[in-house]
C-alpha cells in the first residue's frame, strides 16, 4: 500500500467502531428487554389511495388519486406493561393518474416503495374493548416507478 493510503486508514477505524457500537447497543437493548416476553409476528395487507400535488412556478396541479396495494410483515414486541414496540417492513404502491379526453391524453404514474415504520404502541387493559394508540417514525425507500 502506498504511504498516503496507510496514513488514511487509522482515521477511518474510529468511525467504524462508532457505527458498530451504534448498531450493537440497540440489538443488546432489545435482547434484554424482550427476554421472557412473547413477541407476536404477523402479516399486513390492504389498499392505498395516494394523491399527488405538483407546484411549478405559479401553477398548481393535482392529478386524480390512484388505488394501490400494500403488504408486509410486522413484529409486536412487549417492552413494558401496556407498551409495545412494533417494527414492520412493507411494500407500498403509490401513484396518480390523469385523463384528459378533450386532449386525447392519459397518464398514469406508479411508484413502488419499501417502508419501514417503527411504531411504539400504548395498549391499555380494558375488559370488553381492545384499544391501542401508536406513533413513531417511518422510513421509505423508492424501489422503482413507471409512467
Amino acid at each position: 500500500m502506498p504511504k498516503s493510503e496507510t496514513s488514511r486508514l487509522p482515521s477511518k477505524l474510529p468511525h467504524m467502531k462508532k457505527t458498530l457500537t451504534f448498531l450493537a447497543v440497540p440489538a443488546l437493548f432489545f435482547s434484554f428487554v424482550t427476554y421472557g416476553q412473547k413477541a407476536v409476528f404477523g402479516f399486513t395487507a390492504g389498499t392505498t389511495l395516494a394523491n399527488l400535488h405538483v407546484k411549478e412556478g405559479s401553477s398548481n396541479y393535482s392529478p386524480d388519486s390512484k388505488v394501490g396495494v400494500t403488504a408486509g410483515v410486522l413484529a409486536d414486541i412487549p417492552i413494558a406493561d401496556n407498551f409495545n414496540f412494533q417494527p414492520a417492513i412493507n411494500y407500498v404502491q403509490k401513484g396518480a393518474k390523469t385523463d384528459e379526453p378533450d386532449f386525447n391524453y392519459e397518464s398514469k404514474l406508479t411508484v413502488h416503495y419499501a417502508e419501514i415504520p417503527l411504531n411504539f404502541l400504548f395498549k391499555p387493559e380494558m375488559t370488553n374493548l381492545q384499544l391501542f394508540v401508536g406513533a413513531g417514525p417511518s422510513i421509505a425507500f423508492a424501489l422503482s416507478g413507471k409512467e
